[in-house]
């Protein structure tokens, strides 16, 4: 067990790596409120097989066949188009706007764009496999949202929360930004992330927020490298990283001896406790958590070994005058 302060905030860690989802181990400071995870909804019936694919219609369609041309054939025609009927003034510029579109689709071999083809080949897969196949579920969507949890998660493109978690549309909110940080409550150095945070608690009533770090993270192995000495070599990113700085020092104070690695992987958990009582500074999320309408967890993803844990944040009141918050982390791992 190994306790810190961050912004005045009492967080204390008690982990178990051999402690499984049917075993929680409590710890010893007063009541916990237990960690668990719901499993997603069934998906509505899978009772459609349509394939669409939405693009942008043109203004001007020039003729009932290109559709059915390549891209090269298409912008041929339309420069055939241009010649033969003597289209002039607005409908030319469109037509030329048309032309340079195609244009921008195709290599330099008139081949079309690979990262383009990407983009429309996943959205195609997507209507037909999922939008057109869950009618009913898309068409609550349509209506509005109500998610159960707002997760903080890294940018990293290995880690998308939706897919490690399995969650549909319409389950999470999510905000992602370099090394999963929460900042503390300031209404104009972090007003995006802490827009994020009052939306969700306020608007969407979530009743989880769920921040989670992940192995290999790039941001905190620069947090871990980065000297802080007055010097830069970033614009942005260690002035962002540094939100985890207690993180950093208290690794630092307890691992010294370990490698560089070791110390990043410890890091990783521990900025996420720093999020977390970055979290009780937030005036929203006290109040949803002394009216227990609202609860505070971290994760940790290890996508090289596979495995997810999620640990609690408890909130409780000493009496009547005042507010201690109190971090009590119970591990548990999914394997």
């Amino acid at each position: 067990m190994s306790t810190a302060s961050v912004n005045g905030w009492c967080l204390t860690s008690s982990s178990s790596s051999s402690t499984r989802l049917s075993g929680l181990r409590r710890s010893t400071l007063g009541p916990s409120i237990v960690a668990s995870l719901n499993t997603s909804p069934s998906p509505p019936s899978l009772i459609q097989d349509r394939p669409v694919f939405a693009a942008p219609i043109p203004l001007l369609i020039p003729r009932e066949d290109i559709g059915n041309k390549s891209y090269e054939e298409a912008v041929e025609a339309l420069k055939k188009l241009l010649r033969e009927k003597e289209v002039k003034g607005e409908a030319a510029g469109r037509v030329d706007e048309i032309t340079a579109s195609l244009n921008a689709t195709l290599s330099a071999d008139g081949v079309p764009n690979a990262s383009v083809e990407t983009l429309k080949e996943g959205f195609i897969y997507f209507k037909k496999e999922k939008y057109d196949k869950n009618p009913a579920l898309y068409g609550e969507l349509a209506k509005g949202q109500s998610p159960k949890y707002m997760i903080v998660a890294c940018s990293d493109s290995r880690v998308c929360p939706s897919h490690v978690l399995d969650m549909q549309p319409g389950e999470a909110f999510v905000v992602r930004n370099v090394a999963n940080m929460v900042p503390p409550y300031d209404q104009t150095k972090y007003a995006g992330i802490g827009s994020a945070i009052e939306y969700a608690v306020l608007h969407l009533k979530v009743q989880e927020i769920v921040v989670i770090g992940h192995s290999a993270c790039g941001g905190i192995k620069g947090l871990m490298s980065f000297p802080y000495d007055g010097t830069t070599s970033t614009d942005f990113i260690e002035d962002w990283v540094k939100i985890g700085m207690p993180a950093k020092t208290k690794v630092l104070a307890e691992h010294d001896s370990e490698p560089f690695g070791g110390q990043c992987a410890h890091c990783e958990k521990e900025a996420v406790n720093v999020s977390l009582g970055n979290l009780l500074s937030y005036p929203f999320v006290r109040d949803g958590l002394v009216k227990k309408t609202l609860a505070v967890k971290g994760g940790y993803y290890d996508f090289v070994n596979g495995t997810f844990e999620l640990w609690s944040l408890e909130f409780q009141l000493s009496n009547p005058l005042s507010v201690k918050d109190v971090a009590t982390i119970l591990h548990w791992k999914l394997y």
